[in-house]
């Protein structure tokens, strides 16, 4: 099925295709037509800005799964979009179209804005424990091969124990999840209109927390450095979690720094401005201290 014959019903006919830049898994279009616009999103069987990394067109199933449920706990302040139609067989997922504007990262009003995301996200880690399984493509499995693995290999030789926590905490996160989690946080995903709109659910799975305040805490710290990174801990309230979470976060906030700067996304999340050679020094920091303590 071609893209017209899916997105016509919905805009009108004739339509017009433009293509967004900023995903890196899919290709997305916003497609317009007598009858308004919509987001046209399609996943290739790879990453889309790294053909050489395969990934499951299931991806969207998840998406569509997750938004769903998410959808369960817009607030005034915090929204996902709202899905228009799903189509498993062509690898097309349709939602609404938010229009143009900022991402998280030219917010006016940062630090009110991450106080919503934190609740808003708590929230959801909280509420979602005991939900129904949701499709699954093997994102865990996918995660490690593609992030912690070739990390690790690639500072083993500088220290082993940074190495071993990268494999320990990506078998941590694929083994007795608690919650759904959104699973690729950062400040592109979280779009900002009158609301926060919350995209990009592909790599949601059901999962641990520390995987979500990790991720987006390690590009708070890219883009602004430690100060809005602890302001959003401190509005998640992280103080509750124990040992092991603890050192699962500082694993993964490791890791994620390290992917933005030496691994498969270098540049990207606010590391372009940075000294790579400085955030492999902070990264691997904070993995070596990954197991000591409930301190953050």
């Amino acid at each position: 099925m071609q893209w017209k014959e899916i997105c016509e019903p919905w805009v009108g006919s004739p339509a017009t295709q433009e293509r967004l830049l900023g995903g890196l898994i899919n290709d997305v279009y916003r497609v317009s037509g007598p009858l308004g616009s919509l987001i046209l999103k399609s996943a290739p069987a790879f990453i889309a800005s790294a053909p050489e990394i395969p990934l499951s067109p299931r991806r969207l199933a998840v998406e569509n799964a997750a938004l769903k449920i998410a959808q369960e706990f817009d607030t005034r302040s915090v929204q996902v979009p709202n899905v228009l139609h799903f189509d498993e067989s062509a690898s097309v997922l349709l939602t609404e179209d938010l229009g143009v504007g900022p991402t998280l990262r030219k917010s006016d009003n940062l630090m009110a804005d991450l106080n919503d995301l934190a609740a808003w996200l708590k929230r959801l880690h909280q509420s979602t424990q005991h939900l129904p399984e949701l499709p699954d493509f093997g994102v865990h499995a996918v995660r490690k091969t593609n992030q912690y693995v070739p990390l690790s290999e690639q500072i083993k030789y500088s220290n082993g124990a940074f190495s071993e926590e990268l494999i320990w905490v990506a078998d941590y996160f694929s083994t007795r999840p608690s919650c759904l989690i959104m699973g690729d946080l950062w400040m592109p995903s979280v779009l900002k209109r009158k609301n926060l709109f919350i995209i990009d659910w592909e790599f949601s799975a059901h999962g641990h927390p520390e995987q979500d305040v990790a991720h987006l805490a390690a590009h708070l710290f890219l883009s602004y450095g430690s100060a809005l990174e602890s302001h959003f801990l401190n509005a998640y309230q992280i103080g509750d979690w124990n040992e092991v979470q603890c050192r699962a976060f500082r694993a993964h906030r490791g890791a994620e720094l390290l992917q933005r700067t030496i691994g498969a996304f270098p540049g990207t999340g606010g590391a372009s401005a940075k000294s790579p050679a400085q955030m492999r020094a902070v990264a691997e920091r904070w993995l070596v201290s990954a197991g000591q303590g409930n301190e953050v």
